[in-house]
């Protein structure tokens, strides 16, 4: 399988070589990936494409530290993932990579001001700091006039601009999003993805998205689909 290729002068945010991840259910070992290796480009929007089961969100959780690799090796910016200690990885997580989830996963007592002013509090930004970058990612997803509504008074769409900020704020390098469109409409969803394309070139930040709707590869700089746990083809964009 080819791997992408970095743009000129630029090493890749990730690079993954060998990649295999083995489960054990009882006596039987489950193989969810067989060797994938490739790269997420810098400033860029990645995707991994596949059906429910393909292995691309086990890859993802593995890039994201969530997980560790059975072998193979995951490098964000030249560090191996897989050999990070855990507090390493909370600190990667907290600070230089941003986490969408399908299911957004907001405080439900929290307002939107509040979600995203946790993550900033966590990451250790003092209160000014915080203040200031949360108004400024809160307007840069188009919610400054719903700042301080509950997610329960936002919709679907809304929620997740909520997350996304809240991903953002840290200004990382690089965010994941694990199916963002899942539990959205269509429109919706296209809305969120043209989102992320806006945001990669304004907050200069890496996107690597998984889906398994095709209509999202049309936004996408590279695509890699994944069936079986194995690369089973890669698109590269061509139109800049």
């Amino acid at each position: 399988m080819a791997e992408a290729a970095a743009s000129p002068g630029m090493t890749p945010v990730i690079t993954a070589r060998d990649v295999v991840k083995t489960y054990r259910r009882g006596s039987t070992a489950v193989e969810a990936l067989k060797g994938l290796s490739f790269d997420v480009p810098r400033q860029r929007m990645t995707l991994l494409k596949g059906r429910s089961g393909s292995g691309k969100t086990t890859m993802l959780n593995l890039m994201a530290g969530l997980d560790r690799p059975t072998s193979g090796s995951i490098r964000f910016e030249g560090r191996d993932v897989g050999a990070m200690s855990d507090a390493e990885l909370t600190r990667l997580r907290r600070r230089e990579i941003g986490l969408v989830f399908q299911t957004f996963a907001l405080l439900p007592t929290y307002s939107a001001y509040e979600n995203v002013d946790l993550a900033l509090r966590i990451a250790g930004l003092g209160a000014r700091q915080r203040d200031r970058r949360v108004r400024e990612v809160l307007s840069l997803v188009g919610l400054a006039k719903r700042m301080h509504h509950r997610p329960f008074e936002l919709s679907g769409g809304e929620q997740q601009r909520v997350s996304i900020a809240r991903a953002l704020a840290p200004h990382p390098s690089l965010i994941f999003a694990d199916e963002p469109t899942g539990e959205l409409d269509s429109t919706t969803g296209l809305g969120i993805v043209r989102l992320f394309r806006r945001l990669m070139e304004e907050e200069s930040v890496t996107v690597c998205i998984t889906t398994h709707d095709a209509a999202v590869m049309a936004f996408a700089d590279v695509t890699y689909e994944i069936v079986d746990g194995r690369i089973v083809g890669e698109v590269q964009r061509t139109d800049g």
